[in-house]
């Protein structure tokens, strides 16, 4: 979150996920909501950003045991977000070169940028499981081979 005066207060990233019924999400961002309108009295965040796999406005809340879902917007919004957040590849590679300096494979962390590049587009999801891959499954045996077997898999 950005507090007032421009700085970053870091926040633990909560798992509400697994809420029963996501009602501690929806707990949460009510909080969060009150906070923003109570703003002008007590300054409290710039702004906050929340990133997942659902659309905060699709979120159901479960109004009676088993029988009717209502569907709610705790926020009243939800913006596009409209931002590039892919890779280059120089940036695969510069991940691939930190990479490469902790665990000593011998590869070629321009071939393989570029390569994973080709792939995934930069997409950071798609760039973080195909490395997660090789690290984790084939014993760091980084490879153009590797790769179109990680892209195989996902």
């Amino acid at each position: 979150m950005i507090i007032g005066d421009g700085a970053f207060l870091k926040m633990p990233r909560p798992r509400f996920d697994s809420a029963s019924n996501n009602q501690v999400f929806i707990d949460f961002l009510a909080q969060l909501r009150d906070y923003y309108q109570e703003r002008e009295d007590v300054p409290i965040f710039h702004s906050v950003i929340l990133a997942g796999v659902y659309d905060i406005k699709n979120l159901k809340l479960k109004l009676c045991p088993d029988t009717e879902h209502l569907y709610i917007s705790p926020w009243n919004i939800a913006a596009d977000f409209d931002i590039d957040m892919s890779f280059s590849s120089a940036q695969i590679m510069s991940m691939l070169e930190e990479y490469e300096e902790d665990y000593h494979t011998g590869m070629s962390t321009a071939e393989m940028a570029e390569e994973i590049y080709q792939y995934t587009s930069g997409y950071p999801v798609l760039v973080s499981a195909i490395c997660k891959f090789i690290d984790e499954k084939t014993q760091k045996a980084w490879s153009g081979a590797r790769i179109e077997e990680a892209v195989k898999k996902y």
